[in-house]
């Protein structure tokens, strides 16, 4: 008597999710997380008298009786599980089962495995305790309850000793203001005010160049000593804050924060595989196109991989991937690239792309709008594009065949339910910022508006709640564009940027005389500058020097400010990357994919992104931009 895994028609998945749904404990939990679980969970028929899993044995999953009786044999006796799940071990972290399941009758179970419970209590936490309850229930408590108590170990706290390279930063952070201030005014042209800012900048710029805080922190300790010590009016100080670029950034964040805590990504990546052919090839293109749709909806890299992954996880899941296979590494590179491959064409893509903005000259930076933004890097764009899609065909073109089963996929979107009332609105949010963003040119609204118009339209509809706007908002990202738009304003103030600009006029000049000669140049400094410093450290000291400078010799500071946001994306190795190792630590615990060819494709990716900034020089050209 053998247990037998079936291969469930559409009929019999509707019935699933019926029970699911129905169920006590998870009739609680988000139909999104339901959706994500299914693909971890196999139904199993086994005959009368065949045994489920032993005692001892390793708990690796949970188990939804669907049809006939089981019994739960140890501890001295017979038990009869209260419900309908049996094997909640595995449910609550206990390495091994307490007792025998044996089916008294034939039977039908779901296995979940314990991939699949992380998933569901990623998004439902407090589900571990109901099913932590359901185990005691079975067992009448309490010898299993002590059972349980001796396998939980206390969990390892945080030492918090400071590494080497915390205490050399906090070390710099302290010398390098004194030595400013002691030896500047012997070396440094410069007011009073302006030799304490510098002071107070050089300890800021410590701060992000040794990661010693959240990245949002250094501009406001910036920002809040110079009020303090009165350095500068505090219209100038906090004028970030009032900018155009804090104000659309705001209004992109709420509408992303939406976008990304309702089902409606999900359901569309869902909707698009079931209706796309069952092929290698348009698996992948689906997570790609997902993640391009994404990057103009979502201003966060992190967020869009934490929407994206889980599908793709869920999809080798479906499709039987094998580990470290080409199809795996196919579709993780798929997953990675859309998310991350036209950030710099995108103005409301990542918050860099804001002080790109702030930066440009008040008189035209309306010019360079989202639209204007999109139009300008469209050379970038198709040539990344279609090099992607080449480099992909060369390295992946024997990929596993595998293929997705549709009633599964039909069984997820039906868990996901009708369209609720969030994403109805979230729709209406994304075609009206859009159909305002293109046709500023008609109504003349500044986008700026256009955006904090959507973010409080979310607030009145009730879309977005007090809950919602203290725990899913990413506040650190709107304070980060505006304490670095006010520090770039501080420094025009103080004449800062003046005095950089008249010691290196030279370089401006040989940016001006031949710029496809001075982007090799500026492509070997960043990228010797970000073998030490982080990415958004190097992009930051590059656009507040660069900028200026490309204006005061007469070159368009948009151009070079994308240039430095295309090379500064440029990574060969894994530490150069946040959002790459993000992406490594929820998938590689599962060895998913094979990192070297990763590492290739990516690396080919980057002399890619050079030759595409060089046929962008044609294409600025023919704009009239430089």
């Amino acid at each position: 008597m053998k247990a037998h895994q079936v291969a469930n028609s559409a009929k019999q998945f509707a019935g699933i999710v019926a029970r699911l749904r129905a169920d006590r404990i998870l009739s609680h939990a988000s139909h999104q997380s339901l959706a994500r679980m299914l693909p971890y969970a196999v139904e199993r028929v086994l005959d009368a008298g065949t045994t489920l899993y032993q005692a001892g044995g390793p708990a690796r999953e949970l188990y939804l009786l669907l049809e006939g009786e089981i019994n739960l044999v140890g501890g001295g006796g017979v038990h009869r599980p209260l419900e309908h799940w049996v094997g909640q071990e595995s449910a609550i972290d206990v390495p091994y089962y307490f007792t025998d399941a044996v089916a008294s009758t034939p039977i039908r179970v779901l296995a979940i495995s314990r991939t699949g419970l992380r998933t569901l209590f990623s998004m439902n936490p407090e589900l571990k305790s109901d099913f932590y309850v359901s185990l005691l229930e079975s067992f009448g408590g309490e010898s299993i309850h002590n059972q349980i108590n001796s396998e939980f170990t206390a969990e390892k706290s945080d030492s918090g000793s400071h590494n080497l390279r915390v205490l050399t930063g906090w070390t710099l952070a302290i010398i390098f203001p004194m030595m400013v201030i002691i030896f500047g005014a012997d070396f440094l042209d410069l007011t009073r005010n302006g030799l304490y800012f510098t002071a107070i900048f050089s300890a800021t710029l410590v701060m992000w160049i040794f990661q010693l805080t959240d990245e949002y922190i250094p501009g406001i300790f910036c920002l809040l000593m110079t009020l303090a010590m009165g350095l500068v009016p505090p219209e100038i100080a906090l004028g970030g804050f009032a900018s155009e670029g804090f104000i659309l950034a705001v209004g992109v964040l709420g509408l992303g924060t939406v976008f990304a805590s309702s089902d409606l990504g999900y359901r569309l990546l869902l909707f698009l595989l079931k209706h796309f052919p069952d092929r290698p090839f348009w698996h992948n293109a689906v997570l790609l196109m997902s993640g391009l749709l994404f990057t103009p909806l979502i201003p966060s890299i992190h967020q869009r991989l934490a929407i994206l992954t889980p599908l793709m996880r869920d999809m080798m899941e479906m499709a039987r991937c094998i580990p470290k296979g080409t199809g795996a590494t196919a579709l993780a590179v798929s997953t990675f690239t859309g998310t991350n491959l036209l950030t710099s064409a995108f103005l409301s893509s990542q918050a860099i792309n804001f002080v790109v903005l702030g930066l440009i000259p008040e008189q035209i930076q309306s010019q360079y709008d989202w639209l204007y933004w999109i139009y300008g890097t469209l050379a970038f764009s198709t040539v990344m594009l279609a090099c992607h899609a080449f480099m992909a065909m060369l390295m992946f073109r024997s990929s596993d065949d595998f293929s997705l089963p549709k009633e599964k996929i039909t069984a997820q979107l039906s868990l996901l339910g009708e369209l609720q009332r969030s994403e109805w609105a979230t729709i209406f949010e994304i075609l009206l910022i859009i159909g305002g963003l293109t046709t500023v040119f008609i109504h003349q609204i500044p986008a700026a508006w256009i955006g904090l118009a959507i973010f409080y339209g979310l607030l009145i509809f009730g879309i977005q709640g007090k809950k919602q706007l203290r725990k899913e908002i990413d506040w650190p990202f709107p304070t980060y564009v505006g304490s670095i738009l006010g520090i770039t304003m501080i420094i025009h103030y103080l004449n800062l940027d003046m005095s950089l600009i008249n010691r290196f006029v030279w370089l401006g000049e040989y940016l001006r005389a031949d710029f496809s000669i001075a982007l090799i140049v500026l492509a070997a400094m960043v990228a010797i500058i970000r073998l030490v410093l982080p990415m958004n450290a190097t992009v930051m000291i590059l656009l507040v020097f660069l900028m200026p400078l490309a204006d005061h010799v007469g070159i368009n500071s948009w151009v070079v400010g994308i240039c430095v946001l295309v090379l500064s994306q440029i990574w060969f190795l894994p530490r150069q990357c946040p959002n790459y190792l993000q992406f490594r630590e929820m998938t590689r615990n599962a060895g998913l994919y094979d990192e070297k060819k990763f590492l290739q494709f990516n690396n080919l990716a980057n002399l890619i992104k050079l030759v595409a900034l060089y046929l962008s020089v044609l294409y600025w050209n023919a704009l009239g931009l430089l």
